[in-house]
């Protein structure tokens, strides 16, 4: 279910960034996910709770690392260069965290890791490698930038033991991002008129949400 929901957001943010400009559509996105966030932890009785204060450096410091940078990055990778492409190297976030797993951590490579983040290693490779005749396109080193911000932002977490709950962290690293972003989108994209968006468009914007 994560997979195929997941899966399809891709094609859904494509869809959401032909009306809507990329730190509107980031602002709005988070939102929806805040507010759907709320809902749910509402029905399963686990209420969101406003975070003490020893967690507050944990939240904003994940919310750059796993929304703000990693959703801007995805997104503009997504203007530039062919959507499947992007997802895939979105994807490569493994390669990354297993490195620095290593170097944060301490996690050594088994002989079944090593043999598979060499295949990550090769793919990606593979992905790229046709595209660098004449340089590599900047659309690439945001969607790998954005794998790397993923990666960055999931060893920080495993790396500083952050003990809140699900719906709590998930809910305000949302609502952080959408008051880093919408100040982003205020200043760079005041001209953006909503009476020009079309429902599908819409449709996306809120299915990514």
């Amino acid at each position: 279910a994560l997979c195929l929901a997941w899966g399809m957001t891709w094609p859904a943010m494509r869809i959401a960034l032909i009306d809507f400009p990329p730190f509107t559509m980031r602002t709005l996105s988070a939102l929806v996910g805040a507010a759907t966030i709320i809902v749910l932890a509402r029905l399963a009785r686990r209420p969101v709770r406003f975070p003490a204060r020893k967690d507050w450096i944990d939240i904003v410091v994940v919310t750059i690392l796993n929304i703000v940078l990693f959703s801007l990055c995805a997104s503009f990778a997504q203007l530039m260069t062919v959507t499947g492409r992007v997802a895939i190297l979105v994807y490569t976030m493994p390669i990354w965290s297993s490195l620095l797993a290593y170097f944060v951590l301490g996690e050594r490579l088994n002989t079944m890791r090593g043999i598979a983040l060499l295949l990550c290693i090769v793919g990606m490779v593979t992905l790229i490698y046709p595209l660098t005749t004449h340089g590599i396109p900047l659309g690439l080193l945001l969607a790998v930038g954005s794998a790397v911000s993923w990666a960055f932002g999931t060893i920080y977490l495993k790396w500083r033991r952050v003990r809140i709950d699900a719906f709590t962290l998930a809910a305000w690293q949302l609502v952080v991002a959408f008051l880093i972003i919408v100040v982003v989108a205020l200043i760079f994209e005041c001209s953006f008129d909503p009476s020009k968006v079309s429902l599908y468009s819409l449709g996306g914007l809120i299915f990514s949400g």
